[in-house]
């Protein structure tokens, strides 16, 4: 625990990625904030902890005076289709439990588990998905964050943690390179003047949600004191492809060109329950997706 009238510490595991580098932004004005991660990935980071964490047999070092600890990364590519292998299960979850340790035995006051809210609950027949649903992931990447999920419930009980599950964030400085990031790869295609790559016929539903407005829910749920483990992070709001493009439209000021290509087995439509947030947390604060896509298209024109 942090001395009174001193800086909360943090330590953020895998944050050089896209959501971790949001969180260390919005934190290091207040708190001191320490970054795990391999050394290709963090180059010119302002407190880089070089390490791998697949690798990493004790973390008892970089847990020395830390007040919470935010665990961002996966092992799995999110885009690897089919189930999770054996010995991918053992890989992934090892260090997870290598970490917890650590953190009992360096006395860390909180960790977060960031987990997926579109990935975890798979094909539900009913949407809105509260917490209580039964996870079904159709791919490896939600496998493995159920597995941890599943250990962390299981065998966590003695650390005050959180389950974050999180839906689709999206903002500038959103790598889109590797497939993911929609929203951004939509935007970036459209202010170039080419034509959008629509994956299936534009029906599935997603649940998104702008990278601050995501990051200062997560520090709420942080924050948050009461009983409850798990819970979803997500707008509450569910837009199809169809209706992205439409808000892109508006902002870009005409029509897209679209080119339509084969969907992806795995993807499913899915919007997450927000009553829990709402009833434990406090009244949910997100951007429409429409203002989110305007903010996002206006910092990436000025870059």
């Amino acid at each position: 625990m942090h001395a009174s009238g001193s800086k909360k510490r943090y330590l953020l595991i895998g944050g050089t990625g896209f959501l971790g580098s949001a969180l260390a932004r919005r934190l290091k004005s207040e708190a001191d904030v320490a970054v795990f991660a391999r050394a290709s990935s963090g180059a010119g980071f302002d407190g880089l902890i070089r390490g791998d964490f697949a690798k990493t047999e004790d973390f008892s070092p970089y847990l020395e005076g830390v007040d919470c600890v935010y665990h961002l990364v996966n092992l799995v590519n999110p885009h690897k289709a089919g189930d999770l292998a054996h010995d991918e299960a053992l890989r992934v979850l090892a260090p997870t439990r290598r970490l917890f340790d650590a953190c009992r035995w360096q006395g860390v006051s909180k960790v977060v588990f960031v987990s997926s809210g579109g990935t975890v609950y798979g094909r539900q027949e009913s949407l809105p998905i509260p917490e209580t649903a039964t996870g079904v992931p159709t791919n490896a990447y939600g496998q493995e964050k159920q597995l941890i999920e599943r250990w962390i419930l299981d065998n966590a009980q003695d650390l005050d943690y959180r389950i974050v599950r999180l839906a689709n964030p999206y903002g500038p400085r959103a790598d889109c390179s590797k497939g993911s990031g929609v929203v951004e790869m939509f935007l970036k295609r459209a202010l170039a003047g080419q034509p959008v790559q629509l994956l299936g016929d534009g029906s599935a539903v997603k649940d998104y949600l702008y990278i601050d407005d995501a990051v200062e829910a997560m520090l709420a749920i942080e924050r948050y004191g009461g009983k409850e483990r798990v819970f979803n992070l997500g707008s509450g709001v569910g837009s199809s492809l169809a209706d992205l493009i439409r808000s892109i439209e508006q902002v870009v000021g005409h029509p897209l060109d679209v080119e339509r290509l084969e969907g992806r087995s795995y993807d499913v439509s899915y919007v997450l329950d927000m009553g829990l947030y709402e009833r434990e947390v406090g009244p949910l604060a997100m951007r429409s997706l429409q203002e989110g896509v305007a903010e996002t298209a206006r910092l990436m024109a000025a870059v």
